[in-house]
C-alpha cells in the first residue's frame, strides 16, 4: 500500500475523522479490559459501542489471550478483595463482560451454568 492510496475500513468507508476525549485511570482501565475481551482494536470496540452495534468476539489465539490476562487480572483482584472485603463497580462490569464473553465462546454449559439452569429449573 502506498501512502496515497486511501485506508478504508470493512464497509469500504475512509475513516478521516479524529474523536478524542478524556478518561480516568479507572475508566480507562475498564475499557481497556473490555477491548481484550472483545478481541477486537479500540477504535472499532468504541465505534461499535458508540454506534450501538453488537459486540461480536470472534475467537482465535488473540482472543483467548487477552481474554486469559483480564481474567489473570481479575483473579488478583478477587484475591485482594478476598482479604479486603470491597468489590469495585468497575471490577463488576469487567467480571459480567468476561463472562459473557467465555460463555459465548464454548457450545457447551459449563459446570456453573449446569447449576444454575438447574436453579432456575426448581422455581417454576
Amino acid at each position: 500500500m502506498s501512502m496515497s492510496e486511501k485506508l478504508l475500513d470493512p464497509q469500504g468507508r475512509q475513516r478521516s475523522k479524529t474523536i478524542s476525549f478524556r478518561m480516568s485511570p479507572e475508566e480507562a482501565e475498564v475499557l481497556d479490559s473490555l477491548v481484550a475481551a472483545s478481541g477486537m482494536t479500540k477504535q472499532d470496540y468504541i465505534t461499535s459501542c458508540l454506534i450501538d452495534h453488537r459486540i461480536t468476539v470472534i475467537p482465535h489465539t488473540c482472543t483467548y489471550k487477552g481474554l486469559y490476562d483480564e481474567m489473570g487480572r481479575v483473579y488478583r483482584e478477587l484475591r485482594r478483595i478476598k482479604r479486603d472485603g470491597h468489590v469495585s463497580a468497575d471490577l463488576e462490569r469487567i467480571i459480567g463482560a468476561l463472562a459473557e464473553e467465555f460463555s459465548g465462546l464454548g457450545g457447551e454449559l459449563s459446570e456453573v451454568e449446569k447449576e444454575d439452569a438447574a436453579v432456575r429449573a426448581l422455581r417454576r
